[in-house]
């Protein structure tokens, strides 16, 4: 239900709209959200406002404490990309979990904290939460319920937070903080990381890290398509237009799906597409440098699978 939710909004996707959502919501939001960090900031340093800028610091602080170093550790859900990962990422694929969707908690803690102080401005900045929101599902990075679950987090642990800490006497108010940023850098500590999660949910989270580190696990997640490596296998012949891939594919392949697996495999550069300015246009894909020394696992791939298949035929 949720991926075909997913998949409506990435029908939506063209040049113009990808560029406007990457540079605003990816690369000004931030990887982890720092756009209101120096918001924060920045109403910090004026008088009148700040108040509020203590507000949205703090919020922020507890907001990334609680969504990215407890809870997505604690749920570990995987991200939609994980799932399907024939679907193009237009943004840096996240080697963290998926539930909740901090960018949107951080989002709408930060927005209320705003809404406390500034009524209009905060309506404004509500707004613009909810399109943060919108925009993690648009990049494939997060379900629906990830984002409700940011928002449901964002607004009633900010107004907890406002008629608790803000009322307290500053002495308590900067042991909180302290505490909070402590704690967020402990958790950064992997060894430390990996205590704090729990037992049922740690063999998950290793999983997550040896990617880059362990080969086999590495060499898996790469191939995770469903049709990789017979892609691989063809283009062991030299270049070979896309037409004729899907000509030589099975019939369950649509060019959808032989799109997106090709842009996966160009991804993580085990393959190279050449466009040829030419008409009709011509577009080759070839094994890259790093593809083409697949060729000898391939071959002993082959070999077993007939080794397989006859150990199949004889049960």
């Amino acid at each position: 239900m949720e991926l075909n939710i997913l998949y409506a909004i990435q029908s939506i996707h063209n040049p113009v709209l990808d560029r406007v959502m990457v540079t605003v919501f990816n690369t000004l939001v931030g990887s982890m959200g720092q756009l209101w960090i120096v918001v924060g900031l920045v109403l910090l340093i004026i008088p009148k406002t700040r108040k509020c800028g203590a507000a949205v610091l703090l919020s922020f602080a507890v907001s990334f404490l609680i969504g990215n170093e407890f809870l997505k550790d604690m749920i570990a859900r995987p991200r939609p990309c994980a799932v399907d990962s024939t679907i193009p990422l237009i943004v840096k694929k996240s080697t963290s979990f998926s539930c909740p969707s901090v960018h949107t908690y951080l989002a709408f803690s930060s927005a209320m904290a705003i809404f406390h102080y500034h009524k209009k401005a905060g309506i404004g900045v509500f707004v613009f939460a909810a399109m943060v929101g919108f925009s993690r599902m648009y990049f494939f990075v997060h379900y629906p319920t990830d984002v409700l679950f940011g928002v449901v987090l964002g607004i009633p642990v900010n107004m907890l937070l406002f008629h608790s800490f803000f009322k307290s006497s500053f002495q308590i108010r900067l042991v909180f903080f302290c505490f909070a940023v402590i704690i967020i850098f402990m958790r950064n500590k992997k060894q430390v990381r990996y205590f704090m999660i729990p037992v049922s949910k740690r063999n998950v989270y290793m999983k997550k890290e040896l990617f880059g580190l362990c080969p086999y696990v590495t060499a898996q997640k790469v191939l995770t398509g469903k049709w990789s490596m017979y892609i691989l296998y063809l283009l062991t012949e030299g270049p070979v237009r896309f037409n004729e891939l899907q000509r030589r594919m099975p019939e369950e392949m649509t060019h959808t799906t032989l799109s997106r697996q090709l842009k996966t495999l160009e991804k993580e550069g085990l393959i190279v597409r050449r466009e040829y300015q030419q008409i009709p246009p011509k577009v080759e894909y070839e094994l890259s440098e790093i593809g083409e020394k697949f060729r000898s696992v391939l071959a002993e791939l082959e070999i077993w699978g007939n080794e397989y298949i006859n150990y199949l035929n004889l049960k």
